[in-house]
């Protein structure tokens, strides 16, 4: 390993835990708990000429289209991303979770396809609303009702 996980005192291990809990208020405890616990404990390392030491300004040969959800407790960073890869474009899915799997957008279908197709990007900041809010009542066909409980006499 090379430190990046350096968690081998008490306190290297509280400042390491504040540290993912400013990075997400949501899960930030969590991560460090169980995630870094997890992978730290394997050993592995990559080959010398893929060690990652950081990003540099890049131009691509094809934009970038970064997609986020307002609220992600994992993947936060599209915007701090997008700056290092000129000409990208941040697509944003108003609502919360991980994943554009998380809600269901007209919207993010239309900006998605587009840009598969022909490689057009959406403008820049663009916000997609979704079909519902998370738990928000769905209402008319969309409505999914609990089935009744019986009584089954026991």
């Amino acid at each position: 390993m090379d430190g990046r996980y350096n968690i081998s005192t008490v306190e290297k291990w509280q400042s390491y835990v504040k540290e993912m809990e400013s990075k997400s208020q949501y899960v930030g405890d969590i991560w460090a708990s169980i995630i870094t616990l997890q992978c730290r404990s394997l050993r592995f390392a990559p080959p010398k000429n893929q060690v990652f030491n950081g990003f540099d300004f890049t131009t691509t040969k094809n934009p970038i289209l970064f997609t986020r959800n307002r609220i992600d407790p994992v993947a936060s960073s599209a915007e701090k991303m997008a700056t290092f890869f000129r000409g990208s474009v941040v697509l944003t899915q108003d609502t919360v979770g991980h994943g554009l799997t998380a809600a269901e957008s007209d919207c993010i279908n239309k900006h998605l396809h587009k840009f598969m197709e022909r490689g057009d990007l959406p403008p820049a900041h663009t916000v997609c609303g979704v079909r519902r809010k998370p738990f928000q009542a769905a209402t008319g066909k969309m409505r999914r009702a609990l089935p009744q409980r019986r009584n089954i006499g026991l």
